[in-house]
């Protein structure tokens, strides 16, 4: 995961290393 000041970036990979699903949580704290 990538913890960005505007939100949390989640990368869900497969076993060939490719991404095949990207997700963006924003985050306040």
């Amino acid at each position: 995961t990538y913890d960005l000041p505007n939100g949390v970036y989640f990368y869900s990979i497969i076993g060939d290393g490719k991404t095949i699903a990207t997700k963006k949580l924003i985050v306040k704290h």
